[in-house]
């Protein structure tokens, strides 16, 4: 069994086929090319970030390996351009993680001057089709509808409330706080990045029909949680 190396938790999440494999599999391709690297893991500061970029954007013929952080500093167009493993973030569970996918490849769209490439095996899937054609109009109308369909903001609201802590206090904190917020409907569910027993998060979430928010009752209950309790109304993200 594979477990985390600082958790040595077994609930792993794939995510993709990670940034030092990509580098590893170019550098046998062509190993005459210099590869440059840009993402959180090697790359520390502003000012390094930057003379990366000017390395890269100087040196005919390269190639540079990065994550969604390298799409804030290309600052020209790259004659061609390749999203590798776009596939992971599908599995994200969140609800706005069709925006996130689109916002990326618009991005790496926009600064390509050639060739763009996506590597998928979601070839038919209508999100990868808008953000090839640039169809921001397509790519809304379908969204929204998908949202209404299933009940998803801007046709609700959510409230999230996140605790952070040791494991075991964490959970039955969150188990009493579900007692209390009846008869709201409090669905429990670790982060996605939950931490160590020392620092584990559990977010609860209640869904408020469209038009039912602020609730009296709802808000009186939220106003009376302990503070260490992080409660966020419409959250940008659920993880």
């Amino acid at each position: 069994m594979k477990l985390c190396d600082n958790c040595k938790g077994w609930r792993l999440n794939p995510l993709g086929i990670g940034i030092d494999r990509v580098r590893e599999e170019i550098e046998i391709l062509f190993p005459d090319t210099k590869v440059f690297i840009m993402d959180k893991d090697h790359i520390k500061t502003h000012k390094q970030a930057e003379k990366v970029r000017d390395s890269f954007l100087e040196t005919p013929g390269s190639i540079m390996v990065g994550t969604e952080m390298a799409l804030t500093y290309i600052n020209r167009k790259i004659e061609n351009t390749a999203v590798v493993s776009i596939d992971s973030y599908f599995s994200i569970p969140d609800f706005q993680i069709n925006e996130k996918i689109f916002h990326i490849l618009l991005g790496m769209r926009a600064i390509s001057e050639k060739n763009f490439v996506i590597q998928t095996r979601q070839e038919n899937t209508k999100i990868l089709e808008h953000a090839v054609r640039g169809n921001l109009m397509e790519f809304y109308r379908d969204e929204i509808e998908d949202r209404k369909s299933i009940g998803y903001p801007p046709f609700s609201t959510y409230v999230k409330i996140t605790i952070e802590g040791e494991k075991n206090t964490v959970k039955k904190e969150m188990e009493e706080i579900v007692q209390f917020m009846k008869p709201f409907e409090l669905q429990t569910f670790d982060a996605f990045n939950p931490g160590s027993q020392n620092k584990h998060s559990i977010h609860g979430l209640i869904s408020i029909q469209k038009g039912k928010w602020p609730d009296p009752a709802l808000l009186s209950k939220l106003r009376i949680i302990q503070p260490h309790c992080a409660v966020r109304i419409d959250p940008a993200t659920l993880l």
